[in-house]
């Protein structure tokens, strides 16, 4: 494996395991309207992944949820943002 692809295997590992290890506590103290990620309710939400919708700042648990949550439609991220507060 060349040096590049180590990089990014490394870099896609750090990424992904930083989600399913979130558990330190930050939360709406950053400005964001929800305490809880609403893709990984279990993870509080953070600093390290902050998307708008509707006017409003909501944070994730991790920036592997960014695509989960773009994925979504508005109703279905209405709901679950609903239920992260």
């Amino acid at each position: 494996m060349n040096k590049l692809a180590l990089v990014a295997t490394a870099a896609l590992a750090l990424a992904l395991g930083a989600c399913a290890s979130s558990k330190s506590s930050q939360s709406a103290s950053m400005g964001v309207v929800n305490s809880k990620c609403p893709i990984v309710p279990s993870h509080p939400s953070t600093n390290k992944a902050i998307v708008e919708f509707n006017g409003q700042k909501v944070g994730l648990c991790c920036a592997g949820c960014i695509a989960k949550w773009n994925a979504l439609g508005d109703a279905d991220k209405q709901t679950r943002l609903d239920a992260a507060k």
